[in-house]
């Protein structure tokens, strides 16, 4: 398993509810980061690659893929292919994970009817969130971006800096020699004209959200650690467009990270 540590610690707060006996280490392991990561994405289909999932987790691809089609076999977990270097986009359905059938299958018969009620709650929740996002379906702009995808984006860009906060932060902690000052995380609050840009970045990607996620979690990295010297907004300088309609430093950023991470 690899030493970093995942960054989804609140869920193990309920590991202790999981039969390991039934799922193994691993599989409860990437159980709650699957739920971690779709209560973070509004109860949604959500994109990740497997190296991302390797790293955070800390499992084997040989692991990920057995695990994955067991969940898909459960029934709670549907997976298929799409974006830019074949990320995989997972769907996990919490009104199934709710039925005694499932949830009897991932815990320990004490802690039964604790989860079957937690993930009724959440399966509330995701119903909710899919009836909101229909109803606001119709609405967009001139790009064709609806506006949940945009709050979706917004939301996705304030995810992404906390984590890269959170990481910069702990980084600093366990290494004393180095003299830097933690940061705070705060939210961004987009101006019209990083709006305009960031949905014109968007459309020109087809979509692919999980492409300027990428992008910005090593850009972020590289401004905390004072690789970039920016005098402007960082967003504004993220999203910066070039003559051709292009956006160098999202381009540049997003090839670095296929680099670090290897994509297939």
């Amino acid at each position: 398993m690899n030493d970093s540590k995942p960054d989804f610690a609140i869920w193990f707060s309920k590991f202790r509810q999981y039969d390991t006996a039934k799922l193994g280490a691993a599989g409860v392991v990437l159980f709650n980061f699957l739920i971690f990561r779709a209560r973070g994405k509004n109860y949604g289909e959500f994109p990740i690659t497997d190296a991302i999932i390797l790293d955070e987790c800390g499992i084997k691809r040989t692991q990920l893929e057995s695990l994955t089609k067991r969940f898909e076999e459960m029934g709670f977990l549907t997976t298929r292919t799409k974006g830019i270097q074949n990320p995989t986009n997972y769907f996990v359905d919490f009104k199934k994970l709710a039925t005694p059938e499932i949830a009897r299958q991932l815990t320990k018969p004490v802690f039964l009817d604790e989860l079957i009620h937690f993930f009724k709650q959440e399966s509330m929740n995701q119903l909710a969130a899919q009836s909101s996002k229909k109803s606001t379906k119709g609405s967009e702009n001139s790009l064709g971006v609806k506006n949940w995808e945009i709050s979706e984006l917004i939301k996705a860009i304030n995810d992404v800096y906390a984590q890269r906060v959170r990481m910069y932060n702990d980084a600093i902690k366990e290494s004393p020699q180095i003299d830097k000052r933690k940061k705070t995380v705060t939210g961004f609050h987009l101006s019209k004209t990083e709006k305009f840009n960031l949905i014109k970045l968007y459309a020109s990607i087809d979509k692919d959200i999980d492409a300027i996620q990428y992008a910005l979690m090593v850009f972020f990295d590289e401004v905390l650690n004072e690789k970039r010297q920016i005098k402007v907004s960082i967003l504004s300088y993220f999203l910066t467009a070039g003559e051709d309609n292009d956006f160098p430093v999202f381009r540049e950023c997003l090839n670095a990270f296929k680099l670090t991470y290897g994509y297939k």
